[in-house]
């Protein structure tokens, strides 16, 4: 019998079992398991609608300046004929250079009337002094 005992309780007397810090971290392992199932479940499903709201708000800005890239190439070539007529006061004329007569600056126009609250600045000499129906765009 103690041949026996031996030869089956031996490798668990002087083999890796004997140590209590294997028994510990077993017991570490399913405490870990149990905390992934039960607590971090509400925190993966935060972070899955966090990342999908940013996915959002990506596609939502591309499609922002999409709209913006097409607004200042449509204000830029209308602008162009009282860009070039010589009925028009001077001062208007570069007003409406420095805002809209290049792609670029009707573009940096275009972004501040859509992103910002002082797009009456922008739009109202435009009404007044060029045309009423700039007030329809």
């Amino acid at each position: 019998a103690t041949s026996l005992g031996s030869m089956a309780f031996g490798p668990l007397v002087g083999g890796p079992c004997s140590n209590l810090t294997f028994l510990r971290l077993v017991r570490l392992l399913r405490i870990t398991r149990v905390f992934r199932v039960a607590g971090l479940v509400k925190l993966q499903l935060s972070l899955q609608t966090f990342v999908i709201g940013f996915r959002a708000l990506g596609w939502s800005l591309v499609l922002l300046t999409f709209f913006v890239l097409a607004a200042s190439a449509t204000m830029c070539q209308l602008v162009q004929a009282n860009l070039k007529s010589t009925e028009m006061d001077g001062e208007i004329r570069e007003w409406l250079f420095k805002r809209y007569g290049t792609f670029g600056r009707s573009f940096w126009t275009m972004f501040y009337v859509t992103q910002s609250g002082g797009w009456p600045n922008y739009v109202e000499p435009l009404v007044e002094h060029v045309s009423v129906w700039y007030a329809v765009f």
